[in-house]
C-alpha cells in the first residue's frame, strides 16, 4: 500500500508489533465514558445475536464489563496503557475522548491536523472537514443507508446498526441507575468526587493494579470522561 496509509484497530497498546511501535508513525487514541460504551456494546451484540439466542442479558453483560471481561481485554487496562504511554511521547500517541470531541469538535480538529503535522491555512478548511465528518452528512450516505459489514459470522445492514446506535445512546442513562443499585448491593463504596476528575483507574496510586470492580463502578456513575477504546494507526512508510 502507498503511503499514507491508515489503519484501524482495538489492539491494546501491548498488543501492537514492535514496527509500529518504535516507527515514525502516529496513533489517535479515542475513548469514551465507559458507561456509555458498555450501553452500546450490549446494543451492538444483540443485533448479531439469533433469534433463537434472544438478547444477551444486561446484568450479565454488565458484571461482565466491570469484572474485565471485555473484548481485547479489560476496559480501564486498556485506556491506561495508551495514557501512560501519551504521556510520555506526546509526538507519538494523541488521546482523545469523545466528550472532547462533542464539545468542541472545531477545536479537536485543529488539534488533530496540527498533531499529523498537518495543521490548516485557513478556517474554510476546518469547516470544509466538519462537515464531511457530521452525523447529517454521513447518515445520508448511500452506503449507510443501503450497505452492510460482516461481524463474525453475521452480516448487519447499516440500518441495523444505526438503529442500534440511536437505541444505545437513548437508554444508556439506564446503565447509571443499575449502577448504583449494584454498588448499594455489593456495599462497594464509590469514590465521591465531581465529574471531571481524575478516574481512580488513571491515577497513578492504582498504576499496576488489575481491573477492580470499584474502578469501574465509580467511573460509571460519575460520567467520567471515558466508546469502546480504539485507535487509528497513521503509518508513514514504515
Amino acid at each position: 500500500m502507498p503511503s499514507t496509509r491508515l489503519f484501524h484497530t482495538h489492539f491494546p497498546y501491548s498488543a501492537l508489533p514492535d514496527s509500529i511501535k518504535n516507527s515514525e508513525c502516529k496513533i489517535v487514541y479515542i475513548t469514551r465514558n465507559p458507561k456509555d460504551t458498555m450501553v452500546s456494546m450490549w446494543h451492538f451484540f444483540n443485533s448479531v445475536r439469533t433469534p433463537e439466542q434472544g438478547p444477551y442479558p444486561f446484568d450479565k453483560a454488565f458484571e461482565s464489563f466491570c469484572d474485565g471481561l471485555y473484548p481485547f481485554g479489560p476496559f480501564f487496562d486498556h485506556v491506561l496503557e495508551y495514557w501512560e504511554v501519551s504521556l510520555k511521547k506526546s509526538d507519538k500517541i494523541l488521546f482523545l475522548r469523545y466528550e472532547e470531541i462533542k464539545r468542541d469538535p472545531k477545536g479537536l480538529v485543529k488539534r488533530l491536523a496540527s498533531f499529523l503535522g498537518r495543521p490548516f491555512v485557513n478556517e474554510e478548511e476546518v469547516e470544509k472537514v466538519l462537515w464531511r465528518c457530521s452525523l447529517d452528512r454521513l447518515k445520508n450516505l448511500k452506503v449507510n443507508k443501503n450497505g452492510s459489514t460482516a461481524v463474525g459470522s453475521s452480516i448487519v445492514n447499516s440500518e441495523s446498526i444505526k438503529h442500534e446506535f440511536l437505541l444505545a445512546n437513548r437508554n444508556a442513562k439506564k446503565t447509571l441507575d443499575m449502577v448504583k443499585v449494584s454498588s448499594q448491593s455489593n456495599g462497594t463504596t464509590l469514590a465521591g468526587t465531581k465529574s471531571g476528575t481524575e478516574s481512580p483507574a488513571l491515577s497513578p496510586t492504582n498504576k499496576g493494579l488489575p481491573l477492580r470492580r470499584s474502578n469501574a463502578l465509580w467511573a460509571a456513575a460519575v460520567a467520567g470522561t471515558y466508546h469502546a477504546p480504539s485507535s487509528s494507526v497513521d503509518w508513514k512508510g514504515h
